[in-house]
């Protein structure tokens, strides 16, 4: 995408998204992995990390988010935000900066001994962040190893839920409460999917 996309008007939380959103749909027909055994499939591959990589966009996402942070979780009840090291890392960064928090990276695996990568102290509270939730098994792996780090996790905090995944049901499981911008069902995806866009 261009560096100088068209910015974006005043709108809505779901209308800026969505304004984005249209512009990196990625059709994958193959299917993309929506539910945790495998059970659910889309066709739509949301690109919101080639997204991040264009600054205009990059900073609309981040504002987006750092806002859902802002009205679901008390900034001063949560001393991190982390992100998945396979995460949205260009837009964490930003979300960091925007709410003056120190951001850490959560490993899937030990390293060093260390699931963590950052500067951290055992026993302080986190809010886990990415761009978008669906199948929940990132999240879920993050969530256990920050615990297994002795941080707690508070929350998560997302973009965009695909709604036919299950990182939703993994959270309330988890009692780990689930925050999200939007939450888009394949249905909606379809309808905003732009014809022009390309396919993987």
């Amino acid at each position: 995408m261009p560096e100088d996309s068209e910015p974006l008007k005043n709108s809505t939380d779901v209308e800026r998204v969505s304004g984005i959103v249209a512009r990196y749909i990625r059709y994958a027909p193959e299917g993309i992995l929506m539910g945790q055994f495998g059970e659910t499939r889309s066709a739509y591959f949301i690109d919101l990390l080639t997204a991040s990589h264009n600054k205009r966009d990059r900073m609309c996402l981040a504002t987006v988010l750092a806002e859902v942070i802002r009205r679901s979780f008390s900034l001063e009840r949560f001393d991190y935000l982390v992100v998945p090291k396979l995460g949205n890392c260009l837009l964490s960064i930003e979300v960091a900066q925007g709410l003056s928090k120190s951001l850490l990276f959560v490993r899937n695996n030990i390293l060093f001994g260390e699931y963590i990568e950052g500067p951290y102290l055992r026993g302080k509270r986190a809010v886990l962040i990415d761009d978008i939730a669906s199948s929940g098994e990132q999240t879920y792996t993050s969530i256990l190893n920050l615990r297994n780090s002795g941080i707690c996790p508070v929350g998560v905090a997302v973009i965009i839920n695909r709604s036919e995944g299950t990182a939703r049901d993994l959270m309330q499981r988890e009692s780990i409460r689930f925050e999200s911008c939007v939450s888009f069902t394949e249905e909606k995806i379809r309808e905003i999917y732009p014809t022009s866009a390309k396919s993987y």
